[in-house]
């Protein structure tokens, strides 16, 4: 995956203090093993792809979907456009770095104001249809702590580590290859922004760094 998107990366430590330290955070550390499949291959629930196809759809029609479609690597393509994918479905994580890059470096044109929205839609479509009643009675900071269980609903690897307290929260991933590129670091910064966001949650903002270990760090704060 090429790193057309430039990450703004202070480096920090991992014994950094906390977002808040004066609050009493809920540290939870969720090593969730990885889900048995072959060859250990690091794989992405279906709902994902079923999110990028019609968030797509939705912000640029079906020219939008073509363009990015032309964008994907052949076996991506063929697996994620040109047929419909089930919601139960594993594909390789691979997969969703790719649809990030098409989407970049097409209709969104290599702007973030442009990327994020389909991030958003790319969760209502997905994540937000499935967890839409849990989203709907959510506190964020307990939707935060169980981050972990939601990340393996989705994943089959990565390990979190989740500080959460009311108005702020942090969560930190490691071991997945969304850590290595500049641009997913983004989307799934955005991403969890934005889940605390669909638990009603006002004033929603993010910022995120890699350690040097390479590990990434999203720090989220809300208006209490």
């Amino acid at each position: 995956m090429r790193d057309d998107y430039q990450l703004d990366e202070p480096v920090e430590s991992s014994s950094t203090p906390s977002v808040r330290p004066s609050l009493p955070y809920q540290s939870v550390t969720q090593s969730l093993p990885p889900i048995a499949t072959p060859n250990l291959e690091m794989l992405a629930r279906g709902t994902i792809f079923v999110g990028f196809r019609e968030a797509t759809l939705k912000l640029w029609g079906k020219a939008g979907l073509e363009h990015v479609a032309a964008l994907l690597p052949d076996d991506v393509r063929s697996t994620t456009v040109d047929r419909t994918v089930s919601d139960v479905a594993w594909l390789p994580e691979s997969y969703v770095l790719a649809w990030y890059q098409a989407l970049w470096s097409g209709p969104c044109r290599g702007s973030r104001e442009l990327f994020i929205p389909v991030l958003n839609r790319m969760m209502d479509f997905s994540f937000g249809r499935v967890r839409k009643g849990l989203l709907a009675l959510a506190n964020p900071s307990k939707m935060i702590v169980k981050a972990g269980a939601l990340w393996r609903f989705d994943h089959t690897h990565g390990d979190l580590t989740v500080e959460a307290a009311e108005g702020a929260a942090q969560v930190r991933l490691e071991n997945h290859p969304y850590t290595e590129h500049a641009l997913s670091c983004m989307a799934i910064a955005e991403i969890w922004r934005y889940c605390v966001a669909l638990c009603r949650a006002r004033g929603v903002t993010e910022t995120h760094y890699r350690e040097p270990s390479g590990a990434l760090v999203v720090r989220v704060r809300w208006d209490a």
